[in-house]
């Protein structure tokens, strides 16, 4: 009886090592083939206020062919109330 069950804990042993080496090859294989895309953009031009025509075409003459760009807009508000 004792034999079995010291085979039954390798074997749960050698199965939970495999399951978490599995796992996490899988989740740095994902990692490595996604970061680019998880991570967003490699430059940010951040500006007070939106940019001149002239602006514009500089940092696009700046870009490699085919980059993306995105443009975001941001509002910064506050709220206040009364207690």
């Amino acid at each position: 009886m004792a034999a079995w069950l010291a085979v039954l804990c390798i074997a749960a042993g050698i199965a939970g090592r495999t399951a978490v080496v599995t796992v996490a090859e899988a989740t740095a294989a994902a990692l490595r083939s996604e970061a680019r895309a998880m991570l967003g953009g490699d430059l940010e031009v951040a500006a007070t206020r939106a940019p001149t025509a002239a602006e514009d075409a500089a940092i696009a003459a700046a870009l490699p062919a085919g980059t993306r760009t995105t443009r975001v807009r941001a509002l910064t508000t506050m709220a206040t109330g009364t207690a």
